[in-house]
C-alpha cells in the first residue's frame, strides 16, 4: 500500500457485532482510533519518515456466570497499540513496528 505522501490519514471507527452460539447471543464491540502521518513537512532525508499508530478498546463480554460476575471475550485484550515508524525514498522502504495490548483475558477480574 503506497504511503499518504503529503497528507495524513484518520480513521475513527465503533461499533457492535453481535455473535451467537449455542449459549446464547453476545457481542464483541468497543472502537479503534487510527492515524496514518508522513512527515514530508520535515527538511531533507527526514521528510522520507512516517508514522501509523493506532489504539482499539474492547471491553467486551460474553455474559455473565452465575454469580453475576462478567465473563471476558475469551482471548481479547481490553486495551491494544501498535506503532509502526517507516521509511520510503527511491523505491526503498523500511518499516520497524511494536504492538502492546493488555494480557488475554480469560477469567472474570
Amino acid at each position: 500500500m503506497p504511503s499518504p505522501r503529503g497528507r495524513h490519514l484518520l480513521h475513527l471507527f465503533g461499533g457492535f457485532f453481535p455473535l451467537g452460539g449455542q449459549f446464547g447471543d453476545f457481542g464483541l464491540h468497543g472502537f479503534e482510533f487510527g492515524l496514518k502521518q508522513a512527515f514530508t513537512f520535515l527538511p531533507g532525508w527526514l521528510a522520507s519518515f512516517g508514522a501509523d499508530v493506532n489504539y482499539t478498546y474492547s471491553p467486551s463480554t460474553t455474559g455473565h456466570d452465575v454469580s453475576g460476575q462478567a465473563i471476558p471475550f475469551q482471548d481479547n485484550s481490553r486495551d491494544q497499540a501498535n506503532v509502526v515508524l517507516w521509511y520510503e525514498h527511491a523505491g526503498f522502504q523500511a518499516r520497524l513496528a511494536n504492538r502492546r495490548f493488555e494480557r488475554r483475558r480469560t477469567t472474570a477480574e
